[in-house]
């Protein structure tokens, strides 16, 4: 099981590169929008790094007494020696490609320290994310899932109701937005899209298998925040403000929610015809699952390199892939390790 959701996990971080390669370079001039079609797709893409995130904390931690403590640093040093080392590496490039940096990007590197940040496609943004990683603003919503994790499970640990109070967390949160969009409600208002991989973990340890009952409330769950976060889109329809914008706020927000009940929805029925053809279509990309983090976090800034002398755009891209590839192997490989050994747990 766990290795099947690695292979999906990696899938995921070579779709987001892909995606960002035709959306952030000169290639979606030249390719076809039939051949881009298929690629559009990097926010959903996100959404299953969510739902997985929250799989796999849960199943690592299911009956086991973790305290606070061990379990912060535990996630510090996995989210952050990393995610610093991509915001140097930005710089690095910013500055190879003669940019002159503002008091503004200050701001930014210290609001996403503190993960504070997000994209400007949404209302409330409170910083955005630093030197053009776009990639860094899921980031911001993890790192507080995992912080919410810790005292909700704790509470909830034996609560039938668990998934519907989380629900309303969720629910309360996305109203406190809309009236007053800030960044910190958007962010728990996502939480119920991370909790349904916590509770898919909490099913799968349980009984071994997913029955379509056990799932159903899940749905449910989905379901209704989806419906919630039409309201925005319906309102703004009706005075005439809407903008069909799939990447802005409102459209954007609907499709995260929509998206992850699709997800589980499709798991469910691919489960039950006993994964076929898992193998074939995804299980190579278990290959990239250990390099997936960095290469998520790593690939934006090489994206933005200007690379002198080199004038074949396809030349280029190889280049580019080339050092994102083995970027994300020595942070993953080598220097995760040396992290490691340093702050021990």
């Amino acid at each position: 099981m766990l290795k099947k959701l690695e292979a999906i996990r990696g899938l995921a971080a070579v779709y987001v590169v892909i995606h960002h390669i035709i959306g952030f370079t000169t290639i979606k001039d030249i390719i076809s929008p039939m051949m881009r079609f298929p690629f559009r797709f990097g926010q959903e893409a996100v959404i299953v790094f969510f739902l997985l995130s929250g799989f796999v904390i849960h199943y690592s931690t299911y009956n086991k007494k973790i305290e606070f403590k061990t379990y912060v640093l535990k996630r510090f040093r996995r989210i952050y020696p990393i995610a610093i080392c991509s915001m140097i590496l930005s710089v690095f490039v910013f500055w190879f490609n003669n940019y002159n940096f503002t008091i503004t990007d200050v701001y930014q590197l210290f609001g996403n320290l503190l993960m504070l940040q997000d994209t400007s496609n949404k209302p409330g943004l409170w910083v955005d994310v630093f030197l053009k990683n776009h990639a860094l603003w899921s980031l911001s919503y993890e790192w507080f899932f995992y912080l919410l994790y810790f005292p909700l499970i704790n509470i909830l640990k034996h609560d039938k109701l668990r998934i519907y109070k989380i629900l309303g967390i969720s629910t309360v949160s996305w109203f406190s937005y809309l009236i007053y969009p800030n960044h910190f409600s958007l962010v728990v208002s996502y939480l119920i899209i991370w909790w349904v991989g916590v509770e898919c973990a909490s099913i799968f340890r349980q009984y071994g298998n997913f029955k379509f009952s056990d799932i159903l409330p899940l749905l449910i769950c989905l379901f209704f925040i989806t419906m919630l976060s039409f309201i925005p889109v319906i309102s703004q329809y009706y005075q005439g403000t809407l903008e069909f914008n799939p990447i802005k706020f409102p459209i954007i927000t609907a499709r995260h929610f929509g998206f992850s009940g699709f997800v589980i929805l499709i798991g469910w029925l691919w489960w039950n015809c006993k994964l076929y053809g898992f193998n074939f279509l995804i299980g190579y990309f278990d290959k990239f699952a250990s390099l997936s983090y960095a290469l998520y976090l790593v690939h934006f800034p090489i994206i933005w390199l200007v690379i002198p002398l080199l004038t074949n755009l396809w030349l280029i891209i190889i280049v580019k892939i080339f050092l994102m590839l083995v970027i994300a192997y020595i942070l993953e490989r080598k220097f995760q390790p040396f992290i490691n050994n340093i702050i021990k747990i």
